[in-house]
C-alpha cells in the first residue's frame, strides 16, 4: 500500500510539471514586416499564443539576425491601435540601434 502511495504521488507530481510546462511550449513562429529599424517597418511576430511566445520569438530573432548583440533597454508603446516593442541593442562593432517588433498578435495574453 505505501509502494502504490509513492508511485501515485510521483505520477502525481510529475503530471503536474508536464501540464506547466505545456504552457508556455512555443509555436511555429515566422516573422513578416520589415527589418524593424522603425515603426513602419515592424518585425511582426506570427504565431505567437502569448507573451512568453512572443518575447522568445524577438530573442531568436534578434539572436539570429544580430548575433553577439547586448541587449541596452526595452520599451513597450501603443501607436494607431498596435503595440510596440522597442528594443535598443548594442552590436558588437559598438554601433547602437534601436529594433521594432509589433506585438500586437500577442500582447496582454498570458
Amino acid at each position: 500500500m505505501k509502494n502504490l502511495l509513492l508511485v501515485f504521488s510521483f505520477l502525481f507530481v510529475i503530471n503536474i510539471a508536464f501540464a506547466g510546462s505545456a504552457q508556455h511550449q512555443t509555436t511555429a513562429i515566422s516573422y513578416s514586416g520589415g527589418d524593424g529599424t522603425s515603426v513602419k517597418t515592424a518585425i511582426i511576430i506570427n504565431g505567437a499564443k502569448n507573451e512568453w511566445d512572443g518575447v522568445k520569438a524577438e530573442n531568436k530573432w534578434l539572436s539570429v539576425k544580430l548575433p553577439g548583440y547586448e541587449k541596452i533597454s526595452q520599451s513597450l508603446f501603443h501607436k494607431s491601435n498596435h503595440a510596440y516593442d522597442r528594443i535598443e541593442v548594442k552590436l558588437p562593432n559598438g554601433i547602437k540601434r534601436d529594433v521594432y517588433f509589433d506585438i500586437t498578435g500577442f500582447y496582454g495574453k498570458l
